[in-house]
């Protein structure tokens, strides 16, 4: 616990420390996928280390950590498993907290609950590769 019931978890302060060294040492996590991934896996290395002579949150699941960290970083975050599923046939996001998948012909709605910043950065991020952009200016593509 820190501050008045303020709770931080341990992926919390790695993901944080992960995007500090990303931004130090110019990594393009799409673009550089292995170093990012290596930079990720060491920064949970040494989190692992401190956390035993430190007051830090306990790091329940190292490989959990990094997929979604890894997901974050060069996958699309929250909907990357739906994607790596070979079963999901369609993903369709209705509002942050109204994300859908389809398997086998049926559509399911999910438990997966975006943050409007999530939500918006992966729009950005799947339109990028197209050449468009959404913002204030043009809202819709």
């Amino acid at each position: 616990m820190i501050g008045q019931g303020f709770r931080v978890e341990a992926t919390e302060v790695i993901t944080s420390e992960v995007h500090k060294r990303i931004r130090d040492l110019d990594v393009d996590p799409r673009a550089d996928i292995q170093r990012s991934r290596e930079l990720i896996r060491t920064v949970i290395a040494e989190y692992d280390e401190r956390s035993l002579v430190a007051d830090l949150p306990l790091l329940e699941d190292k490989e959990a950590t990094f997929r979604h960290i890894d997901n974050q970083l060069s996958g699309f975050g929250a909907l990357q498993d739906y994607f790596d599923d070979p079963h999901v046939e369609e993903i369709w996001v209705n509002s942050p907290s109204e994300v859908f998948i389809a398997v086998d012909g049926i559509h399911q709605l999910t438990t997966t609950k975006l943050s409007s910043g999530e939500l918006d950065d992966l729009i950005e991020r799947m339109l990028r590769t197209s050449g468009r952009r959404v913002d204030l200016s043009k809202p819709s593509f």
